[in-house]
């Protein structure tokens, strides 16, 4: 292949990863404002503790450890690092890159078990109010999240 080739195969994969990251943003719903003037998420679908521990960690674990691990460390991801909610909440940056992955079908690679369409919008239903917050202290204002 040659490095044209390859360069306008990265182009528009690059492209895809965008549109993709561009239509999860615009499902999101518009932050609410609470009565003390801070957005609040808490009746949407909120990135919490629980639905970490209860639904993503073990989908992370049947699709995503055995690669992404403190020994493999594939791509310099260690989502099993995250296992705990609190150190997977600190890092919105690790969760739009996981999405990115899911969305674009690279990741699981080819081979690998592939999680069902109803696993991963689990795992976006928790990310996305992640990615917002993320979005909305980068814009400078305040989100609260349950």
């Amino acid at each position: 292949m040659g490095e044209a080739t390859v360069r306008e195969r990265l182009l528009r994969e690059r492209a895809d990863l965008q549109g993709t990251i561009d239509r999860i943003r615009q499902r999101l719903a518009v932050p609410q404002r609470d009565s003390g003037g801070d957005i609040a998420l808490a009746d949407q679908h909120p990135a919490d503790a629980a639905t970490y521990q209860k639904s993503v960690a073990p989908l992370l674990a049947r699709y995503c450890y055995a690669c992404h691990n403190s020994k493999v460390n594939s791509g310099n991801l260690n989502l099993e690092a995250l296992k705990d909610s609190g150190a997977a909440l600190k890092d919105p940056n690790v969760w739009e890159n996981v999405v990115q992955k899911l969305h674009a079908g690279v990741m699981p690679p080819p081979g690998m078990p592939r999680p069902k369409a109803e696993d991963v919008d689990v795992v976006n239903r928790w990310i996305q109010p992640l990615l917002e917050q993320e979005d909305q202290i980068s814009r400078g204002v305040r989100l609260e999240i349950a």
